[in-house]
């Protein structure tokens, strides 16, 4: 079916009716929003992050008009998980919502533009669900020229066949194997793994089973195990813990940092590829052993705030007599560990948000910082908006995850069952 819609020089997307006028008003706004976009384009040399940012009372941003985006991007074709592929392979796709027509490409691009150059406050009002960021993501590997002007080189991530899995866990498909056959042909993914063939005689967790053996064998890493989860329900199974479970609707601990394609290696530059034993088991060296002095309770989106970090610190701050990180870097680990080392938006902005916020934490508790690189001078007047950059991440992050603090001194977090 790839190969069709690859095929396909245009592809109609019907996304239903719609009763309040919101479709004229998309059209609309799409349309100024891509004109900006190619005007921008050809006043800049197109190089990695060379798009200008906007100011914070730039019209479109505060335009009305992006409710009615919110609407559309809510529709329930949105909540497919086949339909990725479709719309991302077409050469030319027009989707049709009641009595209006506007270019798939016009949509996604205003989506990227949005997520990449708006405000956090801003982003956080109105960005759509998860569903949505798929086919965003998907789009952007097609229109790289564009996507990498809203990036910067270090921190772009070439499309991956386990980031695209990860991110469908929102998705709906009725068979729970199509979310391994749904993305395995959506593009040449980093990972260099070549498709499965289907078979829908298989249980869905050998389907699991045989893609995770499959992808070691291939990729020759541990990108894997980034993605691992399991739910309640795991002692009644009979996988394998470190194969993802790619039905389960939560997201993993995933490693995606300013250096994630490195590998890890030992001292001397050695690195040992993972291996597979009988089939099932994952052979691996070098991995760190330590036992966990300290777990809290797994946090909850609604109720994750800047008092939330402080009284962790408070609590793990006189811990670290010996640390792994050096006496004057353990906030610099702290404030990565509860953001996962991911960095949110404009780099030099979440520096600021990460200094901010380490200052917070030096003014709040000093006896507990009384070595570290001080960061006082980022206490400025506006410090707690700098840091809702920083803690819009960290809300996300820490939901449904406790954190811990090992006996040597690493920190963390970790999946509810461990």
């Amino acid at each position: 079916m790839g190969e069709i819609y690859r095929l396909a020089k245009r592809v109609l997307i019907y996304i239903g009716f719609e009763d309040h006028d919101h479709d004229p008003q998309v059209c609309s706004l799409l349309d100024d929003v891509n004109r900006m976009i190619e005007d921008t384009c050809k006043q800049i040399d197109m190089s990695w992050d060379s798009f200008p940012y906007p100011e914070n009372n730039d019209p479109l941003l505060l335009d009305s008009r992006w409710r009615s985006f919110i609407c559309v991007s809510q529709r329930d074709w949105f909540k497919r998980g086949w339909v990725v592929r479709e719309a991302a392979f077409t050469q030319y796709g027009l989707i049709i919502w009641h009595q209006s027509e506007f270019s798939w490409a016009k949509l996604t691009r205003s989506f990227m533009w949005l997520s990449q150059r708006s405000d956090s406050t801003f982003i956080g009002a109105i960005l759509p669900k998860v569903s949505f960021v798929c086919h965003s993501e998907a789009s952007k590997n097609r229109d790289t020229d564009f996507a990498q002007t809203l990036s910067e080189e270090d921190i772009w991530q070439p499309q991956s066949l386990l980031e695209d899995m990860n991110w469908a866990k929102s998705l709906e498909l009725s068979d729970s194997r199509g979310r391994i056959h749904a993305f395995m042909d959506l593009s040449e993914n980093s990972e260099r793994v070549a498709p499965i063939r289907p078979d829908y005689n298989l249980a869905p967790l050998e389907v699991y089973r045989l893609l995770a053996i499959h992808f070691v064998r291939a990729d020759h890493t541990t990108h894997i195990l980034d993605y691992v989860v399991h739910g309640l329900d795991f002692e009644d199974l009979k996988i394998p813990s470190w194969i993802p479970r790619w039905n389960l609707p939560e997201w993993s601990i995933s490693t995606t940092t300013l250096h994630s394609s490195l590998l890890l290696s030992s001292r001397n530059g050695y690195y040992a590829e993972p291996t597979i034993m009988n089939y099932e088991a994952l052979s691996l060296k070098g991995i760190v052993i330590d036992s966990v002095e300290l777990i809290s309770d797994a946090f909850n989106f609604d109720s994750t705030t800047l008092e939330t970090a402080r009284e962790l610190w408070k609590t793990i701050g006189h811990m670290f007599e010996v640390s792994p990180y050096g006496p004057s870097h353990i906030l610099e680990a702290f404030s990565d560990a509860v953001c996962q080392g991911v960095c949110s938006g404009a780099w030099m902005n979440w520096w600021r948000s990460r200094a901010a916020f380490m200052a917070d934490v030096q003014v709040e508790h000093k006896e507990l910082v009384s070595s570290q690189v001080p960061y006082q001078k980022h206490t400025l007047s506006k410090c707690g908006s700098v840091m809702t950059l920083l803690f819009d991440r960290a809300s996300h992050t820490l939901d449904g995850k406790p954190f811990i603090v090992t006996k040597r001194g690493y920190m963390g977090l970790t999946p509810r069952i461990i």
